[in-house]
């Protein structure tokens, strides 16, 4: 059974569902909890630019336990449509950094409640 979601919560159309794997360097030593409000930054290869906002403030829906000696933690993190390809590229290289925002912070896109 799929116990990611809880039965009153559902997806907005113009969201989408993503998983990131963030290693250490790239986010908050604290847990990441379902129900954080985070903003997700690209970041460029060493001494190629500077990071940019991807998305403002995206809600994570599920965190995975990981393996006790593992540095990566993998998280579903709900998106707008737009960003959500980017969000998966920089993922897969490695150039996605999470910051934790403040209790009480709007996501660009939320959960519906049915």
């Amino acid at each position: 059974a799929n116990t990611m979601f809880t039965v009153d919560n559902v997806v907005p159309d113009g969201g989408q569902l993503v998983g990131v794997a963030a290693t250490t360097v790239l986010r908050p030593s604290d847990q990441l909890r379902p129900d954080d409000i985070v903003r997700l930054y690209s970041v460029p290869p060493e001494g190629s630019g500077d990071s940019e906002t991807v998305v403002e403030a995206a809600r994570i829906v599920h965190v995975a336990a990981g393996a006790p000696t593992s540095d990566l933690v993998h998280v579903t993190v709900l998106v707008p449509d737009e960003d959500a390809a980017r969000v998966v590229q920089l993922n897969a290289y490695g150039q996605l950094g999470i910051a934790t925002l403040p209790d009480g912070t709007e996501p660009v896109i939320d959960l519906l409640t049915e």
